[in-house]
């Protein structure tokens, strides 16, 4: 096995765990900074993830019928930009009687621990607060009752997500080339595929000349959601023989499992694409050669600690 697969092939809780031991930043201090930025609204998520290289948090900021989204570098706070969605949160906010941030704050004092997400939403058809914690390498998520800042009896499991992906009716095949002629031109570089509101979306992220677009499309009716300007990542990867498309189709023919994101990177001069997919409850990730086209998998039980770290 190469380095760089057991660099990419961190399971879930080894993932989050090491997230959380390398954000500088706590999470509520980017919730504060990502509500300042925008200036006005009701924060209703924040996440702390990885953009290629980097590691950042993403808070999304309900503004009326749409939701702003800005991007905070998890190392020093650095505002890195913005961008605009069409998802209207106003029903949880209107049903829920305190905010993310006491939200937040109730299931740390349950558990104690590192906050690395946390999200409003409703759950037939009451407020909820997911909040996933890390404590001693392992996640936890714990629902806060949105009209009593209650946590539940006891954390709940994680969402069953691969489960929720399957209600794609549209396929990524289809879904990515919807996106690539609504942007009309540009270089696919990412896609994730998520559950949202009882549906699935693609948001997909193409590379112009211009800057960057983020298509977004709903994976059960079709429809494109948004396209919007987005932040272009620093040092693009360029794309090689084997774009993403076919890079997926080779991913889940070699092992299965539910696609739910796919980048291109470039390591040692190569180029590389990064399937991610969840498979019997576990996240896994498939490395695609960009130029033979060559599917590498991690091994069974892959090393708790990745090299360098």
């Amino acid at each position: 096995m190469t380095p760089l697969l057991i660099l990419l092939c961190a399971q879930s809780d080894a993932e989050w765990a090491q997230r959380a031991q390398q954000a500088a930043v706590p999470l509520l201090e980017a919730l504060a900074k990502g509500i300042r930025e925008a200036g006005d609204g009701v924060p209703v998520r924040v996440t702390l993830e990885r953009d290629k290289d980097s590691l950042v948090y993403s808070v999304d900021v309900a503004q009326g019928e749409t939701s702003r989204t800005i991007s905070i570098d998890a190392s020093g706070g650095k505002i890195l930009g913005f961008v605009v969605r069409g998802r209207d949160h106003s029903a949880a906010i209107q049903a829920a009687r305190i905010g993310l941030k006491q939200a937040i704050e109730a299931a740390v004092k349950q558990s104690g621990g590192t906050v690395v997400e946390a999200e409003l939403s409703l759950i037939d058809r009451k407020p909820i607060f997911t909040v996933r914690i890390v404590k001693d390498g392992k996640v936890a998520t714990h629902r806060i009752s949105g009209e009593s800042g209650e946590p539940g009896a006891a954390p709940a499991k994680p969402d069953p997500l691969e489960e929720r992906l399957k209600k794609d009716k549209l396929g990524y095949s289809e879904a990515l080339t919807r996106a690539l002629k609504e942007a009309k031109e540009g270089t696919l570089y990412q896609v994730k595929r998520e559950p949202w509101r009882g549906s699935v979306t693609y948001d997909v992220r193409i590379a112009q000349d211009s800057g960057s677009r983020s298509v977004v499309i709903d994976a059960v009716s079709g429809k494109v959601l948004e396209n919007l300007a987005a932040r272009t990542p620093a040092n693009l990867p360029r794309l090689g023989k084997i774009g993403i498309p076919e890079a997926i189709r080779a991913a889940l023919e070699k092992a299965g499992g539910e696609f739910f994101e796919a980048f291109l990177v470039t390591r040692a001069g190569k180029t590389f694409v990064v399937v991610k997919v969840i498979q019997s409850g576990e996240e896994r990730t498939r490395l695609v050669d960009g130029t033979t086209g060559e599917v590498l998998l991690p091994e069974p039980k892959p090393p708790p600690k990745e090299p360098g770290q």
